[in-house]
């Protein structure tokens, strides 16, 4: 059974994701073919966003949006050698916190007591 790998991100980070065909031992095939416009999809919006590039349709941004947890990056091209069966790869991604950059005092415990 393979191993699945789950990307970790901080809740105040974004990242380009590229799609990058290539062959069953791996080597990568160049760019899309001339019209294949790949379909990117966010498992759970509220905790990922993804937004496709105008300039290049190979390339999309995903974004966290503040929130804690997990999602999943989809994307669907369509296969040059089958049309009839896009080729579909998915993204596992945890959202972790950030770096501490603010600190709360809260008062716990509050009791009278005597006073001699």
């Amino acid at each position: 059974m393979p191993q699945t790998t789950v990307f970790r991100i901080a809740d105040d980070m974004q990242f380009d994701l590229n799609v990058v065909l290539s062959d069953r031992v791996g080597n990568p095939l160049g760019d899309l073919p001339a019209g294949s416009v790949p379909t990117f999809t966010s498992s759970d919006p509220s905790v990922l966003t993804v937004t496709p590039h105008t300039d290049n349709a190979a390339v999309a941004t995903v974004a966290t949006t503040g929130k804690l947890g997990t999602g999943q990056i989809s994307v669907s091209v369509p296969n040059p050698a089958k049309p009839d069966t896009p080729m579909v790869g998915m993204l596992d991604i945890e959202v972790v916190p950030g770096e501490a950059s603010n600190l709360a005092l809260t008062p716990t415990n509050l009791q009278s007591r005597t006073i001699s």
